[in-house]
This record gives structure tokens, sequence and C-alpha cells, in this order.
């Protein structure tokens, strides 16, 4: 958006300015600007969600964006973030081996790691469903041999997909992950968060598998953690269940 100056006496018309800044783009078209790409990080960072941010503008008498073009942007917004975690991981677990190598440590791909996992809800829940009634998790690693405690491996799990259960109340048989159509789960409802299979996946999250790591810290069943029998674990550490 573009405005200048116009005087109603002499006629002068200025040069048109630009209201806000743009996002460079190789993509033709209108460019987004800074200020929602901005927002949209920051929304990104906190709990609130675009419905709540829309609410705080507009009780500070500040014209908020239509709710599909908030989502657009954070779709963009997101997928861009997610990209620049997986790269930064990627660098920080080469940054590992490296400062074991330097430190003369006879292998510098072993790692001692730590992780746990976030819930939206309770994990169980009684008389509610047959299932585990967590529906979103958010599984996380970090490594252990510093006091840093950076963040080498990233899982969200997810149950939640609106296009399934629109079809399921017009009763269409449809089962997720990879339905037809737009599907935003990527676990079955029948299946339980946290699984051998999901474990691997945190750990090899943004990169291949360049790190080993002897004990683990982590709070969950025994069962949870026989997959690091196949990844070199010498040593196997739960908190609550069995000692050290």
């Amino acid at each position: 958006m573009k405005e200048r100056l116009l005087c109603t006496r002499c006629r002068y018309v200025g040069k048109h300015y630009k209201l806000y800044n743009e996002v460079p783009s190789s993509i033709r078209g209108r460019k987004a600007a800074q200020i929602n790409v901005g927002s949209q990080i920051g929304v990104a960072s906190t709990s609130i969600g675009n419905t709540g941010f829309r609410r705080i503008m507009n009780t500070t008498n500040i014209i908020a964006p239509s709710p599909l073009a908030m989502q657009k942007q954070a779709n963009k917004v997101n997928t861009a973030l997610k990209s620049l975690n997986e790269r930064s991981m990627c660098d920080i677990r080469k940054n590992l081996v490296a400062e074991n190598a330097k430190i003369g440590q006879q292998d510098p791909f072993l790692v001692n790691v730590e992780g746990d996992t976030c819930y939206n809800n309770p994990i169980f829940k009684s008389d509610a469903t047959p299932f585990q009634a967590e529906t979103i998790a958010i599984s996380t690693m970090c490594k252990n041999n510093t006091k840093d405690k950076q963040i080498v491996g990233v899982l969200v799990s997810n149950k939640l997909c609106r296009t399934s259960s629109m079809s399921r109340n017009k009763g269409q048989p449809v089962q997720c992950p990879n339905h037809w159509g737009h599907c935003t789960a990527n676990v079955s409802q029948r299946e339980s968060m946290m699984t051998k299979e999901s474990i691997k996946r945190c750990w090899d999250t943004g990169s291949q598998r360049t790190l080993k790591y002897p004990i683990l810290l982590a709070m969950g069943t025994v069962g949870q953690f026989k997959v690091f029998e196949s990844l070199t674990v010498t040593m196997l550490v739960i908190l609550g269940i069995l000692g050290t």
C-alpha cells in the first residue's frame, strides 16, 4: 500500500511512499509486510494463537487482519521456522562432535542425552475414551554433556485432523494419518504417543543420525526405551523406575 500528499490549494502532488516495509521475495505478486511476518513469529513462540492475538489488537483499537489471512501467513512462517530449527539442530550436532574430538574423547559421536514429553491434556482419563486421551505431544531431546542443554531432537505428535472428523460424521470410513485430502495428524488414534518409532523419529529430526548416546535420562516406561538397544546404548537410566 502506498500513499502520497496532495495540496488542495496549489495542487502539488508528492511521490508515493510505502506505509510499511516488505519482505523480499522471488515470487511474483504482493509481498508480505515485515510487521505481519514479525507478528506471526511472535505468535508462534507463545500460546495465545491467532484468535487471541486478534482479540488483543481489536481491544487496543488496532484493525486486525482477517483470520484467513493470518492463518495463511502463519503457515508460511511456521514452515520457515521448522526448517530453521532443523538446520540449527544439525549444526549443534556437528559442533558437539567437533568439541568431543578436541577434548580427545575416544568416540566423538558418543553423547549423553535427556528427554521429556509434554502433553496438551492428561494422558489417561477414566471412562472418557478407550484410547489414550492426549491428542498432541511434544517430545524433546537435549544433550547432557555440557551445561548448555541445547536441544538436538524434537518431535511433534498430533492426532487431531478436522478433515477426518468431518468425513466420519458423514459416515465415511476415514483413518488418520495419510488419508485423502489434507491430513494434519501424524499419529493414529489407536496408537500410543510414545513408542519406539516415535523416539527414533525424535532422535533423527533434522538430520541423519550422526550421534550415539550411552546414557538417557527420561520419564517413561521400560518398554518405550527398548529402541535404544539398537542405537548403541550401554546404560539406561529411567528416573523413578530404575536406578543407576
